[in-house]
């Protein structure tokens, strides 16, 4: 791991993959956590936490996720939940760091949806697309 807990040469490594997922564990834990990231645009956890239990029949983990059943965002388009987190932030904007975040949302996702929404007028933005000045994605008033 790097200076900010990241695999080394990951921005390369996430370059070629379609996912990846990191498998995180404090020394002498049995508890641990999977962290993902995908290019693609069904609603993944981004995070699992669960712990690893043994019994007789062998090694297995306990979800400490509430709802662990699943992730709660499968029932709504993604392009659903985009819509939702930027009519949230209303004129102030959102960035496309901001979205990654997101439950259900990957920065993949948003790169490829806003610029065609922003032609179509359905959002509009804020900022040069730079690091320092990143674009503040927010709803047109038109709808």
């Amino acid at each position: 791991m790097n200076n900010a807990n990241q695999p080394r040469g990951s921005k390369a490594f996430r370059g070629v993959v379609d996912t990846s997922i990191r498998f995180l564990r404090k020394p002498q834990s049995h508890s641990f956590r999977l962290e993902s990231e995908t290019r693609s645009t069904t609603s993944v956890s981004r995070s699992l936490r669960a712990e690893l239990v043994q019994s007789p029949d062998g090694w297995f983990y306990r979800s400490l996720d509430r709802g662990s059943h699943g992730n709660g965002v499968s029932a709504r388009s993604v392009d659903d939940l985009l819509w939702q987190a930027i009519l949230e932030v209303g004129e102030q904007g959102i960035t496309y760091a901001q979205l990654d975040r997101r439950e259900g949302l990957t920065l993949d996702v948003a790169k490829k949806r806003l610029p065609d929404w922003w032609i179509e007028k359905r959002v509009a933005r804020h900022g040069a697309g730079t690091k320092s000045d990143p674009y503040r994605w927010y709803p047109c008033d038109s709808s």
